[in-house]
C-alpha cells in the first residue's frame, strides 16, 4: 500500500518577519528589493524609524480586498543621501611624565584576601607608576594554595605640561580627521561633499566637519504586530 505524504504547511505562529526601518534622516538614493514591500522610492525624504521595506506581503481577494498577509524577513539594499558631523578637540597644554631615578622595591603577601607589604625605611616617594610582579605559592607542582606573593615596585615620577604650536595641533587633527575619512571608506560610504573647518580658541584647537554622503540604511524592526493577523 502506498500513501502519498500529506504536505506540512508552516506554522504562520512561529513567523514573526521582519521590516527595514532607516537608520537616520535623508533622501533615498537607490533602493533594490529582494523580499518583501518597498515603501519609499529613490527621492523620497525619509526619517530616522520610518519604514523602507515592508516584511507583510498583502494577499486580496477577487475585489481587491485585503483579506491576510503573508509575513517575510524583508530584504533590501538601500542607499540613503544624507550628511554627516564630525567634531574633534584638542588642548594645547598635554602632560608629559619625566622620570626622577628614583625608585623602591617592596614586597607583599597575599593570604586569604589579606594584603600585606613590606617597605624598607626611606624617603616617601611623590607621585609613582606602580609595577607589580605577583606569583601563586604552590606545592607537589600541582596543588594552589590561596597565598600570592611578589614585589611592587614603584619608579617616582614628576608630571609636567608642555604646549603644542599651532601647526602641531594642525597636523594632529587632520590626523584623526584623515583616519575617520578613511573608515568611512572602508564601510562603503561616498563622500560627495566636504565643508572643513580648524578653529583657534583659548583651550587649543577644534575640527568641524559636515559630510553629504550617500551610505547604505536600514536596519531590521519585528513586522508590527497588526499585520500578524487577518483585518
Amino acid at each position: 500500500e502506498i500513501k502519498e505524504n500529506d504536505k506540512i504547511e508552516p506554522d504562520k505562529s512561529d513567523v514573526t518577519g521582519s521590516d527595514i526601518v532607516a537608520s537616520e534622516n535623508g533622501i533615498i538614493s537607490a533602493i533594490i528589493t529582494r523580499n518583501g514591500v518597498p515603501k519609499v522610492k529613490k527621492g523620497d525624504e525619509v526619517e530616522k524609524g520610518q519604514t523602507l521595506v515592508e516584511g507583510s506581503v498583502p494577499v486580496y481577494d477577487e475585489a481587491q480586498e485585503i483579506v491576510d498577509y503573508q509575513i517575510y524577513d524583508a530584504d533590501a539594499d538601500v542607499w540613503l543621501e544624507t550628511t554627516l558631523s564630525y567634531n574633534k578637540k584638542i588642548e594645547k597644554f598635554y602632560p608629559v611624565i619625566f622620570y626622577t631615578g628614583v625608585s623602591r622595591k617592596n614586597v607583599f603577601f597575599e593570604v586569604l584576601g589579606h594584603y600585606y607589604e613590606i617597605s624598607p625605611i626611606g624617603k616617601t616617594l611623590g607621585s609613582c607608576e606602580i609595577v607589580r610582579n605577583k606569583k601563586q605559592a604552590v606545592i607537589l607542582d600541582n596543588l594552589y594554595l590561596p597565598v600570592y606573593y611578589g614585589t611592587v615596585v614603584r619608579n617616582e615620577y614628576n608630571l609636567q605640561y608642555l604646549e603644542y604650536t599651532q601647526d602641531e595641533m594642525k597636523q594632529i587633527l587632520s590626523d584623526y580627521y584623515k583616519k575617520y575619512i578613511l573608515c568611512l571608506q572602508e564601510k562603503g560610504v561616498h563622500i560627495i561633499e566636504k565643508d572643513v573647518k580648524i578653529i583657534k580658541n583659548e583651550k587649543g584647537m577644534e575640527l568641524k566637519a559636515s559630510l553629504d554622503v550617500i551610505k547604505s540604511t536600514g536596519k531590521k524592526q519585528a513586522v508590527q504586530e497588526t499585520k500578524l493577523k487577518k483585518e
